[in-house]
């Protein structure tokens, strides 16, 4: 049977695009714009594992205006008005 490629849902393609991030190796992730569907309800409790489980290991930067995934953060800086605060 010959496999046809099918579009992927955006949550999906998100979450496949970390885990290819993650397991690339690489010291800083840098994760943007996440759908909303990754941070909330179950998918939400899995992101905030993978982040407990990327703490200290890797810098994770964030591009995100999702206040829900700025709270994760250590630290946030903000870009407006093309000046950081």
């Amino acid at each position: 049977a010959q496999l046809v490629p099918q579009k992927l849902s955006h949550s999906l393609a998100a979450r496949l695009s970390l885990a290819r991030g993650y397991l690339h190796g690489g010291s800083i992730l840098l994760i943007d714009e996440l759908p909303a569907s990754i941070t909330t309800g179950k998918a939400g409790d899995t992101f905030k594992r993978f982040l407990a489980r990327v703490r200290g290991q890797r810098t994770v930067v964030f591009v995100s205006q999702q206040q829900d995934i700025l709270a994760m953060a250590d630290s946030v800086i903000e870009v407006k008005n093309a000046q950081i605060s």
